[in-house]
């Protein structure tokens, strides 16, 4: 190997044979189901940027194409979307096995689980579209970047923090919601406005 690189090696194969100071960068499943990948890609398109997709993902994406689930050709079309802007824009996307062998594992906690260790060991910056990577990813002393949108917060939130007496919502199509504010023993049901 060439003057300035290294081989990161693990009890079982080779896993990453990178130069110093290069930024290699591996999503997780939110990523890709929100399109965080490609955004990655545009926004940081630099040449000889290196992303490593797991063959899990695709293999849980192939799975769900075979039961019938939209989802999986969803997660298949952007990782054929982000491999053609890649090869335009110059950066590396490479297929990595994270280490999950069974398919019945393929779930997204034990998916995503493999990815963060899988970083960890590499050395990788996690992309990711949810906030609790974050602190996921700070927990086990990974470095992670937050594309897309944030799916760790629903709509509806927002109206518990606008309205502190706001005990439930009821939601029935055609109508506006109706919050049941107050307490317990003295509760109204109002209908919102703003929503």
């Amino acid at each position: 190997i060439g003057h300035g690189c290294f081989i990161i090696w693990h009890a079982w194969c080779l896993v990453v044979i990178r130069t110093p100071f290069e930024e290699v960068y591996i999503p997780d499943l939110s990523a890709i189901i929100d399109g965080a990948l490609s955004k990655l890609i545009l926004e940081r398109g630099i040449k000889g940027l290196r992303i490593l997709i797991p063959r899990e993902i695709i293999d849980f994406a192939t799975k769900a194409v075979l039961e019938g689930n939209a989802l999986g050709l969803a997660i298949l079309t952007e990782i054929a979307e982000a491999r053609s802007q890649a090869s335009q824009s110059g950066v590396n996307i490479e297929i990595v096995d994270v280490g999950l062998t069974k398919i019945d594992d393929l779930s997204e906690p034990m998916l995503n689980r493999a990815i963060y260790d899988y970083a960890r060991r590499v050395n990788a910056v996690i992309v990711s579209s949810n906030r609790n990577t974050e602190i996921i990813a700070q927990a086990l002393g990974v470095r992670s970047i937050i594309l897309g949108d944030d799916t760790s917060k629903i709509w509806f939130e927002d109206i518990f923090e606008k309205y502190r007496d706001v005990m439930s919502l009821h939601l029935k199509e055609g109508l506006r919601p109706l919050a049941k504010r107050g307490t317990p023993a003295n509760w109204r049901l109002t209908e919102l406005n703003d929503y």
